[in-house]
């Protein structure tokens, strides 16, 4: 009996999977990011040789109290020993939505990066990381994500510039994408939080994890609860980089003062 309910769990994750790729084509890896985001992959796919691959969600350490879950199980590891969250860019691999189309010349719409992401508690949070890129190309990135689906999302990215430079960059997506510069960082680390206050969200960077500053402020639409959040990778124009987080914390602390980061 055990063999028969695994062959018919096998068959239907088969079934499901085959179902669903129908409909998105042809993808990186046989399946598309958005659903993967969205949750459809979330608990089976296929590989590219039939295999049924569960993905599982990463545990890191007990900083976060909900469950990560990616849709590029292989490119995610964390390292109890350097206790940091370490990722490889997908070459050619972002989210974004151009509002100048999707195959302008400045910035090519694309939906195919690696992500590691959860549902957190209900109510106000804290989400902080310290990020190091090894920067290769142009937008090469770090990225804490908020998630609401691929028409709603902001992104808090560590980003390469077009001159060479580390800079603080923010996205805001509400059915395009807006692109917000900040500050080139002396280095290729710096603190990241992600804040919630009601149904606002805030973006503080800092560069010792102590003094932060205010770089967004902004809503997503009221259904905030069944929002995500966590981490991206991306590398749209380059073969791909490594990112690591450390220093990752969640608390459901409430800023005091949402300009100062207090």
């Amino acid at each position: 009996m055990k063999h028969l309910a695994l062959l018919i769990l096998l068959l239907l994750g088969n079934q499901c999977y085959s179902q669903s790729n129908e409909a998105v084509g042809s993808n990186i890896f046989g399946y598309n990011l958005s659903d993967a985001i969205d949750g459809t992959y979330d608990i089976v796919r296929t590989d590219e040789d039939g295999k049924v691959v569960w993905v599982k969600p990463i545990i890191t350490d007990n900083n976060i109290p909900f469950d990560l879950i990616t849709n590029h199980s292989d490119l995610w590891n964390y390292n109890l020993n350097e206790r940091q969250l370490e990722v490889s860019a997908l070459p050619r691999s972002d989210i974004y939505i151009n509002p100048a189309g999707k195959n302008s010349a400045d910035a090519q719409s694309l939906m195919n990066a690696t992500t590691l992401l959860g549902v957190p508690p209900e109510g106000d949070y804290q989400f902080a990381a310290r990020i190091t890129v090894d920067f290769k190309s142009q937008y090469d990135a770090g990225v804490l994500l908020i998630w609401s689906d691929k028409n709603y999302w902001a992104k808090f990215c560590f980003e390469y510039s077009p001159d060479s430079n580390p800079m603080v960059v923010s996205v805001v997506t509400l059915n395009v994408s807006d692109d917000a510069n900040s500050f080139i960082v002396l280095g290729n680390s710096i603190w990241y939080r992600v804040s919630r206050q009601d149904h606002v969200y805030a973006l503080h960077a800092s560069l010792d994890g102590k003094v932060w500053q205010l770089i967004r402020v902004f809503t997503l639409g009221e259904d905030i609860n069944n929002h995500k959040v966590g981490f991206l990778a991306q590398s749209p124009t380059g073969i791909g980089c490594e990112i690591k987080f450390n220093e990752i914390s969640f608390s459901q602390k409430r800023l005091i003062e949402l300009r100062d980061g207090s």
